[in-house]
């Protein structure tokens, strides 16, 4: 098998099913999960329903993949979720930890999954996704900023433990971007 396997999740809508179509599109197989359907159209693409913030599932979804294809060639961490959130005196605990949860547990599960395979195959990508948010300190974002920002560090640290498998792990930190909602 020539193709390249791209494990991308939070595929369903967004940044992510744009990353998801693009890679489909130019012949790569990618394998996408959301904790909800996706619509994407593509014989290179397959979609699982995953929380990512669920490690028995996490683990399921990357053991099958690998299974199925025996190799994942990259990983884009990408999963994640942007609400309207207000100041830290009035934001509730159980809203905090669905960012904690989806964003950086859920990269933390994914990449530890993925990146075991990698090792393995002594080479790899992982590419996670943070946000130029993180650097301008903007009123309600506290939850959002903050996973993100321990996101960025997360990918550095993991890119000093994982260059000796030949595996890079890069951060990608988008401005605004416009999408369905």
């Amino acid at each position: 098998m020539n193709k390249e396997v791209i494990l991308i999740t939070g595929s369903s809508k967004g940044i992510g099913r744009g990353i998801s179509e693009y890679f489909a599109l130019k012949n790569f197989l990618v394998e996408g999960c959301s904790r909800g359907p996706a619509n994407i159209d593509s014989k290179n693409y397959n979609h699982t329903i995953v929380d990512v913030s669920d490690e028995k599932q996490v683990r399921k979804w990357v053991r099958e993949v690998n299974k199925k294809y025996r190799k994942i060639d990259v990983l884009i961490c990408n999963a994640g979720i942007v609400k309207s959130s207000p100041m830290v005196p009035m934001f509730s605990k159980s809203a905090f930890d669905d960012y904690i949860n989806t964003q950086l547990v859920g990269t933390f599960l994914t990449c530890r999954e993925v990146s075991k395979i990698m090792c393995r195959q002594k080479k790899g990508r992982i590419i996670n996704i943070s946000s130029a948010a993180v650097r301008l300190n903007l009123v309600g974002t506290s939850a959002y900023t903050s996973t993100k920002g321990a996101i960025d560090k997360f990918t550095k640290v993991l890119a000093n433990e994982l260059a000796q498998y030949n595996i890079t792990c890069n951060l990608v930190a988008p401005g605004l971007v416009l999408t369905e909602a």
